[in-house]
């Protein structure tokens, strides 16, 4: 294991498994998603879920997954989906990055692709095993990159995860639409790359590019327009939910 160490298990009702990295801080508190904190190579904390006997959903991506303006990972919409769907959500991926994007100083988080590198799969292996669903997300980053490269580094991507979780089934999301609702040529270039790339390693994509529209974009957007509010992302939650539960996707429980 890199950054990735196992300190303890404490009996809250359902176990709360702490697993911190260098600098990171372990958090302990009842809550029926009980909570682990790790480290990733980008220095921030990523706020993971695993209860000590469900099925794992590995969720993958920039801030709409990781968390912004205030709305913590584990709020976020595709922890939320997965949780409600009967799986431990272990959200990985940073902030402000994407494919090809790396973070903007001054943090200079590096993009999905070298994080990857750095050893952001390397998860315990007792939650390894459990890993049923990869969810990745991301790209909107990307949309003033050449969609080629987007394309190649989202092959990349995707092919690393299914390396890392061979047992799970393959998923992941299109671009958003932006604030407004409405999907721009550049967008929409960057969101075909990553279905070329779904296509190409055996993923199931799901295209977002209708979620938020001209009609709902208002009540989704937080404070910035740019991320979803805590009630944007409740509301993405349910959209995900019954997507993926149309799919059979929902955790099949141990046993």
């Amino acid at each position: 294991m890199t950054k990735w160490s196992v300190l303890g298990i404490i009996a809250l009702g359902l176990s709360l498994i702490t697993v911190v990295g260098a600098g990171a801080y372990a958090l302990s508190r009842p809550d029926p998603a009980p909570l682990m904190i790790a480290n990733p190579p980008s220095g921030e904390q990523t706020v993971i879920n695993a209860a000590a006997q469900r099925p794992v959903a590995v969720t993958f991506g920039d801030s709409w997954f990781n968390g912004e303006n205030s709305v913590a990972a584990e709020r976020t919409f595709g922890a939320t989906a997965v949780r409600d769907l009967g799986y431990a959500p272990i959200v990985l991926g940073a902030s402000g990055t994407s494919y090809v994007s790396s973070g903007p100083p001054p943090s200079d988080v590096p993009n999905y692709v070298d994080q990857i590198a750095a050893g952001e799969l390397d998860i315990p292996e007792r939650l390894r095993q459990r890993v049923g669903l990869i969810l990745l997300e991301g790209g909107i980053g990307d949309e003033n990159k050449d969609p080629a490269v987007v394309e190649v580094n989202a092959i990349s991507v995707m092919q690393s995860l299914r390396e890392a979780y061979p047992d799970a089934v393959p998923v992941v999301l299109g671009l958003f639409a932006d604030a407004n609702g409405f999907i721009s040529e550049v967008r929409s270039a960057v969101d075909k790359a990553i279905e070329r790339a779904a296509s190409a390693t055996g993923y199931m994509y799901i295209s977002t590019a209708t979620w938020r529209n001209p009609e709902n974009a208002a009540g989704l957007n937080g404070a910035d327009r740019a991320y979803p509010s805590s009630q944007g992302h409740l509301s993405l939650a349910e959209v995900l939910k019954q997507v993926l539960s149309d799919r059979q996707l929902a955790a099949q429980p141990d046993g």
